[in-house]
């Protein structure tokens, strides 16, 4: 399949900001008309951070499929362990996909868990 028809999936998975942020659910942010196929193609867009076409608040930590061609989506949400002890994440996308997570409500200190 054409990699610029396909899902651009960039998923980050951190603490947002006080000003983003939302008591349950999943933030869904999604760019359209990119150009590529890769991350940078969405963090480089001329839209990105500030303007998405799509901002929503899902219940799971999911993105529909064969929704769009051309598209990137961002999807952010505080994570509340409801016990201590060890986790497994997992990520899947089409074409580029990143699982980033924080130890703290602060951005700069994510760190990229998973990749494909």
């Amino acid at each position: 399949m054409n990699k610029l028809l396909t899902l651009l999936c960039s998923i980050f998975m951190m603490l947002a900001m006080a000003a983003q942020a939302q008591t349950s659910g999943v933030l869904r942010e999604v760019w359209s008309n990119l150009d590529g196929s890769t991350i940078s193609d969405l963090t480089l867009a001329e839209n990105f951070p500030s303007a998405p076409v799509l901002r929503v608040v899902d219940a799971s930590f999911a993105s529909p499929v064969n929704w769009a061609e051309r598209y990137g989506v961002r999807m952010r949400a505080f994570l509340t362990p409801s016990a201590s002890g060890n986790y497994t994440f997992y990520v899947s996308g089409d074409d580029d996909c990143e699982l980033w997570l924080s130890t703290n409500d602060s951005a700069a200190n994510k760190v990229r868990i998973a990749s494909l």
